[in-house]
């Protein structure tokens, strides 16, 4: 049998635990409340502001990046043209950047004075800060898991059915 080392010894409880006394004050917290007190801290007027921008944000992205990321895919594999393989490329940059990271960038590029903002808020666009911003920076983090799920679909399927298809009247 081979003898195996560990690198970080301590990692896997270390990690266990920052990941378990969260929850496990939260259950805590959670079950001394009452069914109502629970409803009632969960269902506050702030709570359903968070609710409503989270999953309509994550809603409109979604929408956002299944159109553009069929498109985007549809693109790159049916057509050639200069810089595709650079193009290509930049579609997984949000694999290599943190999700954190990309809000971060993003806000830096649209506060006031950043290379963007400083030419859309004259305009009245405020790109840092708001909800577009939070459904601008979800569609980035989000269309290559489109793009990169599409394209292979797409890549298998014959040339010549769709050319059978449009002799026959169909259109692209």
């Amino acid at each position: 049998m081979m003898n195996t080392r560990r690198i970080l010894p301590g990692m896997r409880i270390s990690l266990s635990i920052l990941v378990l006394i969260p929850l496990i004050a939260l259950f805590t917290k959670a079950s001394s409340l009452t069914g109502e007190q629970l409803v009632k801290a969960v269902w506050t007027e702030r709570a359903r502001a968070a609710y409503l921008l989270t999953f309509g944000a994550a809603a409109i992205a979604a929408a956002i990046d299944t159109v553009l990321g069929l498109l985007l895919a549809w693109v790159l594999v049916r057509y050639e043209f200069p810089f595709k393989r650079v193009f290509d490329s930049l579609i997984d940059l949000p694999f290599a950047l943190p999700t954190a990271v990309a809000g971060l960038v993003y806000s830096s590029l649209y506060v006031k004075n950043g290379w963007l903002g400083q030419f859309l808020v004259p305009l009245g666009i405020q790109g840092a800060y708001s909800r577009l911003a939070i459904v601008l920076v979800l569609t980035f983090v989000g269309m290559p898991f489109v793009v990169r799920t599409v394209q292979p679909v797409l890549e298998s399927l014959d040339a010549e059915l769709e050319e059978a298809s449009a002799c026959l009247g169909a259109t692209r």
